[in-house]
């Protein structure tokens, strides 16, 4: 009996632990089931909510106004928002990449993958759980501790205030005030002598006098006509102290009775800016203008009474409108029967186009160059009692000129901050002064720079929206940190901005080709130079920008600043930048150079999102395979990758940008595979013929393979209905394939067929490979080569074997840019034949002579010709250029040992803006025949050549109509 109560006992003890066992597990698993339900509704939730978030606090790198004056408590809180933010981020792309079925997986292992993969989505069910919970809590921080700190002062977004004071000395300001006035169609001449007044050099302060001054002459104009001169160039280059000299000046006064300045940015409202300019000229009596008058009934009375009336001269300075509201100011000004002038100010290239169309001109302010620079510093310094430097002082003013660029402001303020030096100032305090910029600039409590910091800040505001301001700012902050590590290629750039995102979904992915993967970034920066921001540098093929500039103030400015606020770490030799933040923040971008890599605790290097190695020298790198949410990979010319660490940077599964240019890699692993986010490769510069796996080619989000590969060998085999074939069309995305070597044809006809989405493409051959593969070129060249399946770019280069089967193709040639290297006989027929739409052509080593090569000028919408030749019947001939040939040609590049002997007729190039001359002996070129290029711009010299004929040809371009720059480079690529 007892053994039975025993037992019975037993058997109810054993059946409560199991029903709580099992109750619990129930529970459990009901729980987890809901995670996994509301994981949806959460990441949109989270999703939603964010986006909101980071709306408010921005991207955190202290460009915007608004944002520094935000208080302390303010910015703890947005530097957790931006923290999580980066958190969930990475959270969402891990679960994404684990979750995620193949979709070339069987189909059972498509049935079976929910099943196998339910315990990661229960995990990060959980982690969305979490993160939803915090991101509440920071909302209600906000509103309990944040909101009631919000800047109150901060000026409004739309209004837009000039900083401009009157300076006390301004030099080298006459050569810009008589171009106005040229333009203005009036000239200042002196008394008794008909040539234009020009100052080169002012060593003296400008001081408006009546008497002795050049009388300003009105050129005969048929009729009287409206004349709107637009005065464009970033802030603080002295485009108000230009025009006000001019407006000041004695004969200007006296020649226009009714004159108005009125500065724009202080004008919330058009119809404000109107009234105050019928105030100033003197028509408030006449048009009565009251609050109840609307705005085009302003504009129609002031028109009226400027027509046929006494002659007027406004000034609307730092104007940054929307182009309909310049067009009701406008509105406002007869174009016809009335003698006006209109100078307008910006920093926006658009907007002075726009003001300046009918009739109009444009003038670019340029800095102050270096003889103007060290004369304005100097008298800033030591007013006008300084006659000479000690040569310590000129060695370190010699930093400062350098890093000014001569740009006004920067050399005033940083002249101020040597003035206030203890005792004479001397070069230890220039050359300390240039180390510190950065922290001078961005130090708020201090007066240093103050003038210069608010002018950065102010053009920083874009006014467009806040989102688009920010991303404006956050692609700045990208091209400065590239321009930091001598990477300047606008390509490179954008290609490097389209990465620099965060990993994306195969359907995100879709959609960004649609709309071409890097149109926002292209779009971003072209409105940087549109701002006058970054400037265009090494215009040449089609008159694109090959490279960007950033001015070096400037550029120190904003790496400070991203640096200071984790934007970015900043290590050099080992050792974190000495304005960089906190050591115990989260790393996201890392930038290193210098001997050591190994300077982040390998507990850390996890978070890195992006990082850049330049100029390592050292022995140790950092651990890659540690780097498991790297996104972007940059090692540049960083010989001490390799294959071994290729192996680990395979592993990086959400890499979508990885540049091994330059590194001692050897081999392409068919791990490469494993990287489904990769987007842009390149490997040019490493050894030479790598092989590319057939497993990287087909990679689904791969857009841009640069490097000199082998083709796969297995396409080598297969005919064009093959399996392979036709996985090749399907998953490929590839637009750029520059490029591969031809071994016979090697699967080149798949290439050209299979993947559509090809739009440049580069290949090599280096031996002669017979008909065969003449046979095989001709008909995969000629589907891509019209209509609407041709590429864009195509570039070919046989060495010096012969390409003459171009002749076999059959035009019209739809692409717009051919490179050819290799022997022709004489040009393919299709270069000459109707429907030739290329704009860039690049010939080198084809053995042709000028007489052959002349015949281009019958290309009239060829933008850019590059002529590589070393041949004796080129460079002993004569090249014509005939007045009606190269209609649209915008830049012209010889690259030769000796240029030939160039003539050019009056009207040939009619609208050559670049012309490029890389020969040690330039001789054949007669200066006099440049006089007849009207639209020249800039004539480019190779470095080596002799001072004598340097000097020669600087002296020739200030004679010339347009002044163009003369630039010295050792190479078109440097």
């Amino acid at each position: 009996m007892a053994e039975a109560a025993a037992v019975s006992a037993g058997m109810q003890v054993l059946k409560s632990g199991s029903a709580i066992i099992f109750g619990n597990l129930n529970t459990k698993l009901k729980k987890d089931k809901d995670l996994r339900k509301a994981l949806a509704r959460n990441k949109e939730w989270i999703r939603t909510e964010m986006e909101l978030l980071s709306l408010q606090v921005g991207a955190g790198h202290g460009l915007s106004e608004e944002e520094n004056d935000r208080s302390e408590a303010w910015h703890v809180w947005a530097h957790k928002i931006r923290e999580l933010k980066y958190e969930i981020e990475d959270c969402i792309v891990s679960y994404e990449g684990r979750v995620t079925c193949k979709s070339d997986a069987p189909w059972y292992r498509r049935k079976l993958h929910p099943a196998m993969t339910l315990s990661t989505r229960t995990r990060y069910a959980k982690k969305m759980a979490e993160f939803r919970e915090r991101v509440s809590g920071l909302v209600l921080q906000r509103d309990a501790h944040v909101q009631s700190t919000a800047a109150v002062n901060a000026a409004p977004a739309t209004c837009q205030a000039t900083i401009y004071t009157k300076p006390k000395n301004i030099v080298g300001i006459c050569k810009s005030k008589n171009a106005l006035l040229e333009l203005l169609d009036l000239q200042a001449f002196v008394e008794g002598q008909q040539e234009i007044l020009e100052v080169v050099h002012v060593e003296s302060e400008i001081v408006e006098v009546a008497e002795g001054q050049p009388e300003v002459v009105e050129r005969e104009t048929e009729g009287q006509k409206l004349k709107v001169v637009s005065v464009v160039g970033f802030a603080g280059l002295g485009k108000t102290t230009l025009v006000e000299s001019v407006f000041h000046s004695y004969d200007i006064t006296r020649r226009f009775p009714r004159r108005a300045w009125v500065a724009a940015s202080s004008h919330e409202k058009t119809r404000d800016l109107l009234v105050d300019i019928i105030n100033q000229l003197n028509l408030a009596e006449t048009i009565k203008p009251n609050s109840l008058q609307p705005q085009d009934i302003l504009a129609e009375k002031l028109n009226t009474c400027l027509q046929n009336g006494p002659r007027y001269f406004v000034v609307i300075d730092d104007l940054a409108t929307e182009v309909h509201e310049w067009d009701a100011i406008k509105s406002a000004f007869p174009t016809e029967g009335a003698d006006g002038r209109i100078i307008v100010t910006t920093r926006i290239q658009s907007m002075a186009t726009r003001c300046s169309s009918n009739g109009g001109c444009v003038h670019q302010m340029q800095a102050l160059d270096m003889t103007d620079s060290k004369t304005l510093f100097l008298k800033e310094v030591f007013g006008d009692t300084c006659t000479s430097c000690t040569p310590d002082f000129e060695t370190g003013l010699k930093r400062i000129l350098k890093k000014c660029e001569g740009w006004p402001v920067a050399l005033l303020d940083i002249a101020h901050l040597v003035k206030r030096s203890h005792g004479t100032p001397t070069g230890a305090d220039c050359r300390n002064i240039c180390a510190e910029l950065g922290s001078h600039l961005d130090c708020h409590q201090t007066r240093d720079l103050a003038r210069t910091r608010q002018v950065i800040v102010d053009s920083f505001r874009f006014n467009i929206s806040k989102k688009d301001d920010e991303r404006l700012r956050t692609c700045l902050l990208y091209a400065s940190i590239y321009q930091k590590f001598d990477r300047t290629k606008w390509k490179s750039l954008l290609r490097r901005l389209s990465a620099e995102g965060n990993s994306i979904t195969p359907t995100q992915f879709e959609e960004l080709l649609a709309k071409g993967e890097n149109s926002v970034a292209r779009d971003q920066i072209e409105e940087l130079f549109n701002r006058c921001i970054i400037h265009r540098r090494d215009i040449r093929q089609n008159s694109r920008v090959k490279s960007y500039q950033i001015g070096p103030v400037l550029l120190e400015f904003m790496i400070c600043k991203q640096a200071c606020r984790n934007f970015i770490t900043l290590i050099e030799n080992g050792q974190r930048q000495p304005y960089c933040g906190k050591k115990d923040s989260a790393v996201r971008q890392l930038y290193l150079s210098g001997k050591t890599a190994r300077a982040v605790e390998e507990d850390r290097l996890s978070s890195i999102r992006s990082l850049t190695i330049s100029d390592h020298d050292g022995e140790e790198l950092v651990d890659f395979e540690k780097c498991k949410m790297l996104r972007v990979l940059d090692v540049e010319n960083c010989k001490k990758v390799e294959d071994t660490d290729l192996q680990k940077i395979c592993k990086l599964l959400y890499l979508n940008y990885l540049n091994l240019r330059g590194t001692n890699v050897k081999t392409l692993p068919s791990k490469a595979a494993k990287l489904h986010y990769l987007q842009i490769l390149d490997m040019r510069e490493t050894s030479a013929n790598i092989e590319l796996p057939m497993e990287v080619l087909i990679l689904g989000q791969l857009v841009h393979l640069f490097g000199r590969f082998k083709l796969p060998p297995e396409l080598s085999k297969v005919g064009t209905g093959h399996t392979l074939v036709k996985l090749l069309e399907r998953e490929s995305k590839l637009k750029t394939f520059a490029g591969f070597v031809l071994d016979g044809c090697n699967g080149f006809q798949h290439i050209m067929s299979a993947i559509t989405t090809l739009r440049k493409v580069k290949f090599w051959s280096r031996s002669t490979q017979g008909n065969k593969l003449v046979q095989c070129l001709v008909p995969s060249l000629q589907k891509r080569f019209t209509e609407d399946s041709a590429l864009d770019s195509l570039s070919i280069d046989f060495g010096n074997d012969s390409i003459d089967f171009l002749d076999s193709l059959q035009g019209p040639c739809a692409l717009e840019s051919i490179k050819l290297h290799g022997k022709l006989t004489r040009l393919p027929d299709f270069f000459l034949k109707g429907g030739f739409l290329v704009r860039e052509l690049q010939l080198s080593k084809t053995g042709l002579s000028c007489e052959d090569l002349s015949d281009l000028q019958q290309l009239d919408l060829l933008l850019y010709l590059k002529l590589d030749e070393d041949s004796l019947v080129f460079v002993d001939g004569t090249f014509t250029f005939q007045s009606d040939g190269f209609k649209s040609l915008k830049g012209l590049c010889f690259e030769t040992p000796k240029l030939p002997k160039i003539e050019v007729m009056e009207g040939a190039m009619p609208v050559l803006e670049s012309l490029q001359l890389f020969s040690q002996n330039i001789q054949g070129l007669d200066v006099s025949a440049v006089k007849c290029l009207h639209h020249l711009k800039e004539v480019t010299l190779r470095s080596s050549i002799d001072a004598q004929t340097m000097r020669f040809w600087e002296d020739e371009a200030k004679k010339h109509k347009n002044r163009p720059t003369i630039v010295v480079a050792q190479s078109q690529n440097t």
